[in-house]
């Protein structure tokens, strides 16, 4: 989890008589700051400048583009694994879509066996080295483990460029009904586990109450390895009033 830096939704009627009045009085909401403007009725109608959806194949190349510019070496997921992973679960992959069109990021979690989240925490596994054979179905709910491979967001700048980073795409996708419909609805037991790649993805894990389980000098690609359970974390985003 590199890029996942630090941190709700307003819904029904009041959302979208604000968007609009503030709209036609020519001023600039947080959603106009984030989208461009351009937002959409769901936007308007939800207050939220953002949706998360199921990654299409085509969104895959999207991904593979922007893996190139957010890590570094053994980091960087090749298409072709990505491909190789969508086959096995293409459930596991979430896109975050913008109101005006653009895609402000994305989140991989993949359903582990027991045996791959045992080589993953013991330093033998590294993420591009899972096999399609290693990810069980959505439908299996007897899972090994929840592993989160990746949570990239980003925002553009006034050039169009990507900027990593995007505490309000953050905030929006942990309180969203989608994470816990697609990725937290396995038993409350499962364990979800989480590699740091950086000091501010650390943070966060930490700040979300997760717990180390291997340190960095152990594994293969010296990221340290966490986890918590399913429950335990909707527990804390809870707390936090995510959720």
């Amino acid at each position: 989890m590199e890029y996942i830096l630090a941190f709700a939704t307003l819904i029904g009627g009041i959302a979208s008589i604000e968007y609009f009045y503030n709209k036609y009085r020519n001023t600039r909401t947080q959603e106009d700051k984030v989208s461009g403007g351009d937002c959409d009725f769901f936007c308007a109608v939800s207050g939220s400048p953002y949706k998360f959806e199921s990654a299409s194949e085509e969104d895959l190349r999207w991904i593979a583009e922007i893996e190139k510019k957010a890590f570094r070496g053994i980091d960087v997921m090749p298409l072709s694994a990505l491909q190789s992973w969508y086959s096995a679960n293409k459930y596991s992959f979430i896109v975050v879509r913008g109101c005006n069109g653009k895609n402000y990021g994305y989140l991989i979690a993949i359903p582990l066996t027991e045996v791959a989240i045992q080589q993953l925490c013991n330093g033998e596994l590294t993420d591009t080295a899972i096999d399609a054979k290693d990810i069980m179905e959505s439908s299996n709910y007897d899972i090994g483990g929840l592993h989160v491979s990746a949570l990239v967001l980003l925002k553009y700048n006034s050039a169009g460029q990507e900027t990593f980073g995007n505490h309000i795409a953050l905030k929006e996708l942990l309180s969203s009904a989608d994470l816990s419909r697609k990725l937290l609805k396995y038993k409350k037991s499962i364990k979800i586990f989480s590699v740091a790649g950086s000091g501010s993805g650390k943070d966060v894990i930490e700040h979300l109450g997760f717990n180390l389980v291997t340190p960095g000098a152990e594994r293969r690609d010296n990221h340290p390895i966490y986890s918590q359970t399913i429950g335990q974390l909707k527990e804390n985003l809870n707390k936090m009033g995510l959720v």
